[in-house]
């Protein structure tokens, strides 16, 4: 369940740690509710809901705040995949050479040869030329 108007996941991690005022590691409805507002002058009633709502979804030790191991446990399962489809462009369950370089360019990141090898290389963990999702999901480290 994906922050309340957050498309982009790495949007959505930058609000979350930046949602955290009193820098606890947790995050409450509120400072959900103070950002968002700061950011979007005035947000709607419904939308505040939307947060309360996703912290009660996310918040599984029930202390009405999100902690950034629940959050950690929303990348894995959502986030993760998201990115992941990203780069797989042709939807094979595979990150080819050229989709890897096209991902990166995508992300504003131009990669020389030496560096695409490099970086595929060290994900490609089985050594077939593509990286899965596994190999994958290990080398973001979240």
């Amino acid at each position: 369940m994906a922050l309340p108007g957050d498309e982009n996941p790495y949007e959505q991690i930058k609000r979350f740690f930046l949602s955290d005022d009193n820098l606890d590691g947790k995050v409450t409805a509120e400072e959900l509710i103070k950002l968002a507002d700061k950011m979007d002058d005035n947000i709607s009633e419904e939308k505040k809901q939307e947060y309360r709502d996703w912290v009660k979804t996310i918040d599984t030790d029930g202390d009405g705040a999100v902690s950034v191991q629940e959050f950690l446990v929303l990348v894995e399962k959502e986030i993760k995949p998201y990115i992941f489809k990203q780069f797989d462009k042709d939807g094979s369950g595979y990150i080819t050479r050229d989709e890897l370089r096209q991902g990166m360019a995508a992300e504003g990141r131009e990669v020389s040869d030496e560096e695409l090898d490099l970086a595929l290389k060290e994900m490609d963990t089985d050594e077939d030329g593509k990286i899965n999702y596994e190999e994958f999901a290990k080398s973001l480290n979240m």
